[in-house]
C-alpha cells in the first residue's frame, strides 16, 4: 500500500511540474506528458494489481493522472488546448495498439521463443484493452472537459474543487463502466472489479484536489508578482517623462482608430487585460462627447485590485486565455499583452478574441516588438535580469511579422498598421516600471554597457472576416 501511495504522489507531482514547465516554456511539454500517460495507462493495464483488498488494472494511477493534467490544461490554457491533449493521447493509444498487434502476429525467431511467449503473455490482451481504452478514454475525457467548463461558467469561475471534483467523478464512472465491460468481459469477474476500480478512482479524485490547487498556485505565482511590480496604475507614469508623452500619444491613436469603426449605438467593447481601464475610460469619454450612450465596455482582467467604477464600464474578473463570450463584441482591444505569453498562449488568446468578436467586428492590438535585433538583445538581457531578481512572469517579445501571421491565421484581416519608435532608459522607465533599486540600476547598466536603448511598438487594427 505504501508503494501505491508513493506512486500516486510522484505521478501527480510530475503532472504539476510538467504543467509549470509548459507555462514557462511551451505547451509541447504537457502535451507530451499526456501522450506518455495515455500509452502507459494502456500498457500497465495488462497487469492486475492488488491494492489492499481491491484488485484493479495497474494503469489506474497513470490514467487518473490524465484527468488532473486535463483539468490543469483547461484551467491554464483553455478548452481548445485540452481537446488537443485529449486527441494526442487518443492517437498515441491507436499507434500502440496497431504496433503491438502486428508485432504479436509476426513469427518469432527460433532462438527467442521463450522471450516471445513472455511478450505474448504480458501484452497479448493489449489490443482488446486498447479498444476498451479508445471508448472509455474519449467518452470520459470529453465529458470531463464539458463538465469542467459548464461548472466554470455557472459558478462564475469559482469553486475549482467543485468543477474538478464533479466532472471527474462522473467521467470516472463512465470510464470505469466502459473499460471494465469491454476489456474484461468473460475474463475476470466484472462487478467486483468495477466496484474496486471505481472506489479507488474516487479516492484518487480526492487526492487530485490539493494537487490542482497546488498547480493553480504555482503556475500563477509569477502573475501575482507581476501584478504587484508591473501593475499598470501603480506604475509611476508621471516620473517617466518621455514614456508618458508616448503613452498619451498612443492612447489618442487608439481612440482615433476605435471610435470611427463602432456602430452608432447598442455595441460592446472588450478590453482584454485592461486592468486600470485607462484605455476604456478614454474611449468612453470620447463617445460621451459624441452623445453616444447606449453601449458598454467590458474590462477583463485577473487582478481585481486594479478595477475602478466608471460609467458604461463593466469589470469582469477572469483569465483572458479562457474567457469565452462567443460573438459578443464589436471591438476587442488587446494592448501590451502579447509579450507576456509564449507562442502557444498567444495563439490561444487570439483565438479567444476572434471567437468573442462579432462578424465584421475588429480587434485593435498593440505591443512591443523585436524587429531590431541589436536593441532586442539589449532588452532581453535587461528583462532576464529583472525576471530573476523580481520573480515576475517571463516576457516573450514577438516580431511584427509573427503577430501579423497569427492574426491572419485565426481569421482576421489587417486593415491598418503603425509602428512607433522611441527610446527608453534604464534609470527612467525600467526603474519606475519594475521598482529597481539604485544598486540594481548600476548592475543593469554594467550588464548591457548602455544607459538607454531604442524600442519599437506596433499597433494593428484587424477585421474579423
Amino acid at each position: 500500500m505504501i508503494n501505491f501511495i508513493i506512486f500516486i504522489i510522484v505521478i501527480h507531482l510530475i503532472a504539476v511540474g510538467v504543467a509549470k514547465l509548459g507555462k514557462q516554456k511551451d505547451f509541447v511539454y504537457p502535451l507530451s506528458l499526456m501522450v506518455a500517460l495515455a500509452i502507459l495507462s494502456t500498457v500497465l493495464a495488462n497487469k492486475i494489481v492488488a491494492v489492499g483488498n481491491f484488485f484493479v488494472p495497474g494503469g489506474i494511477i497513470v490514467f487518473s493522472a490524465t484527468y488532473l493534467l486535463c483539468d490543469i490544461i483547461s484551467e491554464q490554457w483553455g478548452r481548445d488546448y485540452t481537446k488537443k491533449a485529449i486527441w494526442a493521447g487518443f492517437l498515441a493509444n491507436a499507434v500502440i495498439a496497431i504496433s503491438i498487434y502486428f508485432t504479436l502476429i509476426l513469427p518469432s525467431a527460433p532462438y527467442a521463443i521463450n522471450i516471445s511467449d513472455a511478450f505474448k503473455v504480458a501484452l497479448g490482451m493489449t489490443p482488446r484493452i486498447v479498444f476498451a481504452s479508445f471508448f472509455s478514454y474519449l467518452f470520459s475525457q470529453y465529458f470531463n472537459l464539458w463538465g469542467f467548463f459548464y461548472l466554470k461558467k455557472i459558478t462564475n469561475d469559482k469553486y475549482l474543487w467543485l468543477r474538478n471534483g464533479f466532472s471527474t467523478v462522473v467521467a470516472q464512472f463512465i470510464s470505469t463502466s466502459l473499460f471494465i465491460l469491454i476489456a474484461f468481459y468473460g475474463v475476470f469477474p466484472l462487478w467486483k472489479m468495477f466496484v474496486s476500480l471505481f472506489i479507488l478512482k474516487v479516492g484518487l479524485l480526492i487526492i487530485d484536489i490539493p494537487f490542482i490547487y497546488l498547480a493553480k498556485w504555482w503556475l500563477n505565482k509569477s502573475d501575482k508578482n507581476n501584478q504587484k511590480i508591473d501593475g499598470g496604475q501603480k506604475f509611476g507614469l508621471d516620473k517617466t517623462s518621455d514614456f508618458k508623452k508616448l503613452y498619451t500619444d498612443n492612447l489618442d491613436m487608439i481612440v482615433n482608430w476605435s471610435v470611427p469603426i463602432l456602430p452608432k449605438s447598442n455595441f460592446k467593447i472588450a478590453d482584454y487585460g485592461g486592468g486600470n481601464s485607462i484605455v476604456s475610460k478614454k474611449i468612453i469619454d470620447e463617445l460621451a462627447k459624441k452623445n453616444i450612450t447606449n453601449f458598454s465596455v467590458e474590462n477583463i482582467d485577473n487582478d481585481k485590485n486594479k478595477f475602478i467604477e466608471y460609467k458604461n464600464l463593466k469589470n469582469i474578473y477572469g483569465d483572458i486565455l479562457s474567457y469565452d463570450k462567443k460573438d459578443q463584441y464589436n471591438l476587442s482591444i488587446a494592448r501590451f499583452l502579447m509579450h507576456l505569453f509564449n507562442n502557444t498562449e498567444r495563439e490561444q488568446l487570439l483565438k479567444n478574441i476572434y471567437n468573442n468578436t462579432k462578424q465584421s467586428g475588429y480587434v485593435l492590438l498593440g505591443n512591443f516588438v523585436i524587429d531590431d535585433e541589436r536593441n532586442y538583445n539589449i532588452k532581453r538581457k535587461i528583462l532576464d535580469y529583472i525576471e530573476s531578481k523580481k520573480h515576475i512572469k517571463s516576457r516573450f517579445i514577438p516580431k511584427t511579422v509573427e503577430i501579423e501571421k497569427m492574426l491572419e491565421t485565426v481569421g482576421f484581416k489587417i486593415a491598418k498598421e503603425k509602428k512607433v519608435f522611441y527610446k527608453i532608459s534604464i534609470s527612467d522607465f525600467y526603474k519606475n516600471r519594475f521598482n529597481l533599486t539604485d544598486k540594481e540600476i548600476k548592475e543593469v547598466n554594467k550588464l548591457i554597457g548602455v544607459e538607454e536603448h531604442d524600442e519599437i511598438q506596433v499597433f494593428i487594427l484587424a477585421r474579423k472576416e
